[in-house]
């Protein structure tokens, strides 16, 4: 089944604020969805957008009450047993957070979303969609989209177990095609250039190395998805933004003012995008 207007949303912890402004310029120009994609952080914002679909104001002030602070806490057991920890952080308080969506309107939203992970276990990409995944089991879903190893500890779904899908898909247009979708607007929150001053990459603690480290692998990730949908794809009307400078120190550490300033970035990009 063909559906006219798909969104990809990319993951990025504390970034994808930036994808909160980007939606509303989608919501303000009514861009609606029939379909969406969503990874990590992503699979956040698209879940509280499908709550109250094309109200940008909700969205904007969901985001900024829920996550106007990191929704997570250093997980104590890394004091005795830093080896045998399952993870840096807790998720509680993001697990909370989830418990507050409104499933049964998600999962029964015409609209399709769906949810990218990956199996710890073997390391396949998995996808969970709102119409064929319980309530229940879709919340968990998201939640295992945000899981980033070492940092959340993967997330038990039947027997199976789920880390973030980032991993391996940090922006999946390819989902796009596999729903048929007419035309596609597509949100990542790295930039590409990100260069760093001698200073300031001394100065990093060894959490801003590991972020770091793995941004360089998301980019290349991203800048192939790219490549390989508007060379084999070219018919496909593709919107793509992404920030035009690092937003973050750390995507894991932000302020309300951060918050903010991500979101109307996110507007402003989007809105430089289609009026080209």
């Amino acid at each position: 089944m063909r559906h006219p207007v798909g969104w990809v949303l990319g993951g990025g912890a504390g970034l994808a604020h930036f994808h909160v402004g980007v939606v509303w310029e989608l919501i303000y120009r009514e861009l609606f969805p029939n379909c969406i994609i969503a990874v990590s952080a992503g699979a956040l914002v698209a879940a509280k957008y499908l709550e109250n679909p094309h109200d940008a104001t909700a969205l904007e002030v969901g985001a900024h009450t829920k996550f106007g602070r990191p929704p997570f806490g250093f997980n104590r057991r890394m004091i005795p047993h830093p080896i045998d920890a399952k993870s840096l952080f807790e998720n509680k308080k993001l697990r909370e957070i989830l418990e507050e969506l409104d499933m049964n309107t998600i999962c029964s939203s015409d609209i399709i979303f769906e949810v990218v992970t990956v199996d710890y276990t073997n390391g396949d990409i998995c996808f969970f969609d709102n119409h064929s995944t319980a309530p229940e089991v879709f919340r968990d879903a998201i939640l295992a989209s945000t899981a980033l190893p070492g940092i959340f500890k993967p997330v038990p779904i039947g027997t199976g177990l789920f880390i973030d899908g980032g991993m391996r898909a940090p922006l999946p247009l390819s989902r796009a095609l596999y729903y048929e979708c007419e035309s596609v607007f597509a949100a990542n929150c790295f930039p590409y250039q990100e260069t760093l001053s001698y200073e300031e990459g001394a100065a990093h603690g060894w959490l801003d190395v590991l972020t770091r480290g793995n941004h360089f692998a998301t980019v290349e990730i991203i800048k192939r998805e790219l490549e390989c949908f508007e060379k084999e794809h070219p018919h496909i009307p593709l919107v793509h933004v992404r920030p035009s400078h690092r937003l973050l120190s750390s995507p894991l550490r932000w302020t309300l003012g951060d918050i903010i300033a991500m979101t109307n970035h996110g507007r402003e990009q989007m809105r430089r995008a289609l009026e080209q």
